[in-house]
């Protein structure tokens, strides 16, 4: 598979997974989701991979989720088969990932790729990173596992 949404490279032993659309503040759609996947297949199947590390391209770490109405529609035709939509395929494909996830966050972390975070060994935030999970304003239901992963890495609130 040619990626057009991330760039990949091994080095030292480190699987690396960029997002690379800068111009859309590294914004995840449906294609990005599906390249990112078979990303993480071919790292887990590379013996010379110990890590794989995440980060994105320009000034932010990624910007969530970038669906369209059409893209969502034609997403969601197959769940009444039971396909999975393509964002819980990832957040299943990064909870069975055999080798350790390393994210290297180099700005604003938003949604999807905050809430992921929790699923990773390490997370190393630049000064001009911040995180943000807008669900609460969105109406939304948190996503990526954080609704079980941010009690146990940060503690309940009192």
């Amino acid at each position: 598979m040619a990626y057009k949404n991330i760039l990949t490279k091994v080095h030292d032993g480190a699987f690396w997974i960029r997002f690379n659309r800068p111009k859309r503040r590294n914004a995840i759609s449906f294609d990005t989701y599906a390249e990112i996947i078979d990303a993480l297949h071919k790292a887990e199947k590379d013996a010379t991979v110990a890590v794989t590390v995440f980060t994105g391209e320009g000034e932010f770490y990624s910007s969530g989720n970038d669906f369209h109405p059409d893209e969502l529609a034609r997403n969601f035709e197959g769940n009444s088969s039971g396909k999975k939509p393509p964002f819980a395929s990832l957040v299943d494909v990064l909870i069975d990932h055999p080798k350790p996830l390393i994210a290297l966050v180099n700005g604003p972390a938003i949604g999807i790729s905050c809430t992921i975070l929790g699923l990773f060994e390490m997370v190393i935030a630049a000064d001009t990173a911040y995180f943000s999970t807008p669900f609460p304003q969105l109406g939304v239901c948190p996503e990526g596992c954080s609704s079980v992963t941010f009690p146990i890495l940060m503690g309940y609130a009192k």
